[in-house]
């Protein structure tokens, strides 16, 4: 379980490819032949600063590479 839910892949990999498919996110991914990190950033917008701003959403490192900086930059 993660944040108190059941694993349900099927439905992630639905929503994701749904918002991958209609550009409504970005993934930044840290690794070229080993994927060790990654990040989903979707925009937004404010009405206060009246521009566009970004939420970064599951942020995920691998355990081997936790505290090694290497996903610092």
């Amino acid at each position: 379980m993660f944040y108190q839910k059941k694993l349900d892949v099927e439905s992630c990999k639905n929503f994701l490819e749904d918002r991958f498919n209609h550009q409504e996110y970005k993934i930044f991914i840290v690794g070229e032949d080993n994927i060790i990190g990654f990040v989903h950033i979707y925009p937004v917008f404010s009405t206060v600063s009246l521009q566009r701003a970004y939420i970064l959403n599951d942020p995920y490192v691998h355990s081997s590479h936790r505290s090694s900086g290497q996903v610092k930059n």
